[in-house]
């Protein structure tokens, strides 16, 4: 099972997502969420203040795409190819 959370006003995104198989969640998701998709300028959302892809360690994080200009497709197929199956 592939977890994604989904920024509150991404619903085109979330239903591409859930007809792939995808199951989505609403809001910054929890330890076990694969992915997080977000929109906007500014990465604070949901009481977030700093999203990034630089985790730094060993330890396994969650993809994290700025959903920005992307159509639901695009978004869908970036987060299929960069997500194990």
């Amino acid at each position: 099972m592939r977890k994604i959370a989904v920024q509150k006003g991404l619903e085109n995104i979330e239903q591409e997502l859930r007809a792939r198989g995808f199951v989505t969640v609403t809001g910054q998701g929890d330890d076990t969420t694969n992915a997080i998709v977000y929109s906007g300028v500014s990465c604070d959302w949901e009481g977030i203040p700093n999203i990034t892809n630089d985790w730094g360690g060993d330890e396994i994080h969650p993809l994290v795409i700025n959903a920005v200009g992307m159509s639901p497709k695009e978004a869908a197929d970036l987060i299929s190819s960069r997500l194990p199956q």
